[in-house]
């Protein structure tokens, strides 16, 4: 049995980002900051389930392209790959480079933190924070996510595929969009903020 990692991450990053939305909504019902590290813990895998679904679904297709040269940063290498493979129109093209480098920014933070103390940081919730639950709360992991799930869409159905491998590869893994990343969609669009 082979498991599409990219399709079992972003299951990962949904379920976490809807209990990150939960425990916002307690926050800004509350007084108190209870729901605060729930959140934050929620949004943490969330947004980091979200880059390693892109990390997956790159690993998916990346035989499926001719070597790419090598980018400085991880998020360029990324975005690189999936406009060759897919054929990524070029507004949309920035869009996905501004969004990438954003997302693997966070990632690096959270897998590789800055161990001094920082000033505090206002909280989407409107509360003064560590910044920590200002970089990693339920409006950041549904950016995340929103990002995963875009790449995902146009690896679905992609522009200009750059071969017929990529054509075959989108027509192989369609059950895992028709599936799994339609049911999380409307998951995510039920429990809306």
């Amino acid at each position: 049995m082979h498991q599409i990692m990219w399709a079992r991450w972003v299951e990962v990053a949904v379920e976490h980002e809807l209990e990150a939305r939960q425990a916002f909504k307690e926050l800004m019902s509350r007084a108190h900051s209870d729901p605060l590290l729930v959140e934050f813990r929620a949004s943490l895998v969330a947004l980091t389930a979200a880059a390693h679904t892109i990390e997956a679904l790159y690993g998916d297709i990346k035989y499926l392209i001719p070597i790419q040269p090598r980018q400085d940063k991880r998020h360029q290498q990324l975005r690189h790959s999936f406009r060759v493979a897919f054929g990524i129109p070029d507004a949309l093209d920035q869009r996905f480079a501004s969004e990438l480098a954003w997302l693997f920014t966070r990632r690096d933070s959270a897998a590789h933190p800055y161990t001094e103390s920082a000033p505090t940081e206002q909280h989407p919730a409107g509360i003064n924070t560590g910044v920590e639950n200002s970089y990693f709360n339920a409006i950041t992991s549904g950016r995340a996510v929103d990002l995963a799930m875009d790449l995902l869409a146009v690896s679905q159905s992609p522009p200009k595929p750059h071969t017929r491998w990529i054509e075959r590869w989108a027509e192989e893994r369609a059950p895992y969009h028709s599936g799994v990343v339609k049911e999380l969609l409307a998951r995510l669009q039920a429990h809306s903020l």
